[in-house]
């Protein structure tokens, strides 16, 4: 799904989530799944434009991984703030790797947005609304979401990663501006 077409789905959330069938239901869902997974790439990318090569230089100096530091910080700053901005219960540290990490906490993330849609419920008297939350939830397949979930955010970090190596094979190495892509070329 674009992002033209999963912004549009959540601009009328109002209509998917009424729905008297889960068609409409799971395709918000997968809008806000999809949309996620753009707006963690964005800042990720974001981040990468912000960072001034002479840190990496700094980080080499000092012994440290650059690529480790690097990951770490794109991490906290897209993904991490992101889902916390959202707000979802995540884990804060990362204990083994992010994908690992990633699949851990995607339910988190998948409540948070069917929270959203939650939300979006029409404001009616208690006894009714009430009625439209359990028909709401009668077409949720929380398993199904959070799978959906846990691959759209598999695949925004995938393509953070390609970013974060592109990015290192384009940095000047401490002092003599050659690029690690220009000594294997």
């Amino acid at each position: 799904m674009n992002d033209q077409e999963a912004t549009r789905i959540v601009a009328n959330l109002k209509n998917a989530v009424i729905a008297t069938h889960p068609g409409p239901i799971r395709q918000a869902f997968s809008a806000l799944a999809a949309l996620d997974a753009d707006r963690v790439t964005q800042r990720a990318a974001q981040v990468l434009a912000d960072i001034d090569h002479t840190v990496l230089t700094t980080l080499r100096q000092a012994g440290d991984d650059p690529q480790q530091r690097l990951t770490m910080e794109v991490f906290d700053a897209s993904l991490l703030e992101y889902l916390q901005d959202k707000p979802a219960e995540v884990e804060s540290s990362v204990v083994h790797d992010i994908p690992t990490w990633i699949e851990a906490n995607a339910a988190a993330v998948a409540a948070a947005n069917i929270k959203i849609m939650e939300a979006a419920l029409p404001a009616e008297e208690p006894s009714q609304a009430h009625r439209t939350l359990i028909e709401f939830h009668q077409h949720i397949d929380f398993a199904a979401f959070e799978n959906e979930q846990n691959a759209a955010l598999q695949r925004a970090w995938s393509t953070i990663e390609a970013q974060i190596e592109d990015f290192l094979a384009h940095a000047p190495e401490a002092g003599n501006g050659v690029t690690p892509q220009d000594r294997s070329g």
